[in-house]
Order: structure tokens, then sequence, then C-alpha cells
């Protein structure tokens, strides 16, 4: 939108945060999850008049290959 909105951080706390899981047609596993590391309340609204939120975000993954895909350690 272009627009700068001062705003104020608004405290939190986790309720759960699990992993999302799938498996690749190779038979890999992958987890994924984001964990929220920030949150601005901003001092405007939308246009349904709820306030304006700015999240900050860390994306968690894990790979888990199966057996035959791994390399030998050398």
């Amino acid at each position: 939108m272009g627009k700068v909105y001062p705003g104020d951080t608004v405290a939190f706390e986790s309720n759960s945060e699990p992993f999302s899981q799938y498996t690749l047609a190779d038979g890999t596993t992958l987890k994924a999850k984001m964990i929220l590391v920030d949150a601005v309340r901003l001092e405007t609204h939308d246009e349904q008049g709820n306030p304006v939120y700015q999240f900050q975000f860390q994306q968690i993954l894990g790979i888990v290959a199966p057996d035959s895909l791994k390399r030998k350690a050398q």
C-alpha cells in the first residue's frame, strides 16, 4: 500500500506449535512449522474496521530422508 503506520508491540503466548508433516514421492519426510516471533498492531484499520497487524515469523524445517537416499559417512 506504500504507507507507513506507527504501531505498538503486542505480547503473545504460544498455545500450540505443531509441525506439519509431508511425505515426498521419494520417501523423504518434511516437517515444517512457523513460529511467531513478533506481533505489532498498527495504528490503522482495514475496510471492515478491524485493527491491522504486522507479524514476523521464523520457519523451522526438518528433513528425514530414507536410508536409500543417504550418502555414506566418509
